[in-house]
């Protein structure tokens, strides 16, 4: 199984400091996000000097992460706080997406259903997202869907739902457990629901919380506290992880995705040391429990 770094608001800090993090954590991995490669394209250096970045350094570039436009509603609504801060990172097409996988040998994506809760009907969204998976699937690219307590998608359970009713063979899930902790109405349901769809996660984003109550607006919360490394907070991470690790052998990339100001002061090397160290201890309790 791949540790790897999904940099959330570590993606502001330069992408070679993001690939030392990365390394200092002893990671095999990074993701990188179409706006980061744009950056670089900005700047004069082609996929192969971004790959080459990473490859210096002992790191392998995993996902494209992520990108919103397989759904026909891109972006949340323009009076929503979500819309200011996400409209920059996600404003890319699934042609560009797919462009930037292939450039760069990606063979994952990571889709976000950025759109309006309740914005699409259910039927429309597993639609466009089966034919995002089959024209994903010409380039041998795997579709990782990813739900979110404050997007179009919240629960696992509407995740599931696309997952089961696209019914595409290059299509997995995106388990991340602040976004797990921050949409369930019921952990235990949902862990059992996790448990009746076997093969499913594919990847598991590991993040904490200072504080384990649910919040009422979890956007609000993101933004005001951010997400602290595993283990460094009070989420169930250990039992989430074991719930991901039960029945499904598909599942091969794990890290941490940390987005609370705090790290981004922390020396590259220091952080990349302690997320390292963070990720393999909720690895290994998650492996205890099962």
């Amino acid at each position: 199984m791949r540790q790897i770094l999904w940099p959330g608001v570590l993606g502001s800090l330069d992408y070679a400091v993001q690939v030392q993090i990365a390394q200092a954590a002893g990671f095999d991995g990074l993701t990188i996000s179409p706006l980061t490669v744009r950056q670089l394209a900005d700047r004069g250096l082609d996929a192969a000097a971004i790959r080459g970045i990473a490859a210096d350094r002992g790191v392998a570039l995993t996902h494209l992460d992520g990108m919103t436009s397989w759904a026909p509603v891109w972006l949340p609504p323009q009076d929503s706080p979500m819309y200011a801060r996400y409209h920059a990172r996600f404003s890319f097409s699934a042609s560009e997406c797919l462009d930037m996988c292939g450039a760069l040998g990606l063979g994952r994506l990571v889709a976000v259903p950025m759109f309006g809760h309740g914005t699409l009907p259910m039927d429309e969204v597993i639609a466009a997202f089966a034919a995002f998976c089959a024209r994903a699937a010409d380039q041998g690219v795997v579709v990782e869907l990813e739900f979110m307590p404050y997007a179009g998608l919240r629960t696992l359970a509407e995740a599931l739902a696309v997952l089961e009713g696209a019914g595409a063979a290059n299509s997995g899930l995106v388990l991340d457990t602040w976004h797990l902790c921050r949409a369930t109405q019921d952990l235990e349901a949902d862990l059992a629901l996790l448990a009746r769809h076997p093969g499913r996660c594919t990847a598991l984003q590991l993040a904490d919380a200072r504080d384990a109550a649910r919040p009422a607006d979890p956007f609000a919360d993101l933004t005001a506290n951010g997400r602290e490394l595993p283990g460094e907070g009070a989420l169930p991470v250990a039992r989430i992880t074991a719930a991901a690790l039960r029945n499904n052998p598909a599942l091969d990339s794990i890290g941490p995705e940390p987005s609370s100001a705090h790290y981004l002061d922390l020396p590259p090397a220091d952080l990349g040391r302690r997320a390292g160290e963070t990720t393999r201890a909720a690895l290994a309790a998650g492996r205890a429990l099962t």
